[in-house]
């Protein structure tokens, strides 16, 4: 089984090109870009886990059909965490295959994983890697790989905005070395 982890792709949510200055001319470039970078590597038989915020900020009577539409664009089996962004009522996806969750675990070669949107939402008695997302800016203080705390941050902008395969993840992992950004971690 293919797994990938992204966070934070918050689609059609323009203050993430206006604010938080993402390399986009508008959200239609954001948007396309995030769906044609997560689909030319996600195949519909890989799973990816989706660790918050998939949308902007839609509106909440939207925000179902709207995740609906999103996902249907996207390759694979999406397995979404909980965000703090325009959060979309569990309960509206009784009837779908749609199933969010706060958290999270997965064991994957030799490594327990916990994901959450938050890391400080990590259960204090968890000794594993925790991977969550959120932190979009200050890479120096939320990077991509920190080995000292064992956290992963896969918030879109650490990770070249697209899925990262896990068992890409583990062999940075293993390195030992901390990396702010997926694009300063070792060529897998």
């Amino acid at each position: 089984m293919t797994i990938y982890v992204i966070s934070d792709t918050h689609f059609d949510d323009p203050k993430m090109v206006n604010e938080l200055d993402r390399p986009f001319d508008g959200v239609d470039e954001m948007n396309e870009a995030l769906i044609d970078n997560w689909n030319s590597v996600v195949d519909e038989a890989d799973t990816v886990y989706h660790v918050g915020d998939l949308l902007g900020g839609e509106p909440p009577e939207r925000r179902e059909s709207h995740a609906l539409y999103r996902l249907d664009q996207l390759n694979g089996t999406v397995n979404l965490i909980a965000g703090n962004h325009a959060p979309i009522p569990k309960s509206s996806f009784a009837d779908s295959a749609i199933d969010i969750k706060e958290s999270r675990r997965l064991d994957f070669q030799g490594y327990s994983f916990y994901f959450t949107h938050k890391a400080e939402h990590a259960p204090d008695y968890f000794d594993g890697w925790i991977i969550s997302g959120h932190e979009h800016e200050n890479p120096a203080k939320y990077p991509f790989i920190d080995p000292e705390t064992r956290r992963v941050n896969v918030a879109c902008e650490r990770i070249e905005y697209r899925p990262l395969l896990l068992s890409d993840l583990v062999s940075n992992i293993k390195t030992g070395e901390r990396y702010e950004t997926l694009a300063d971690a070792p060529v897998i």
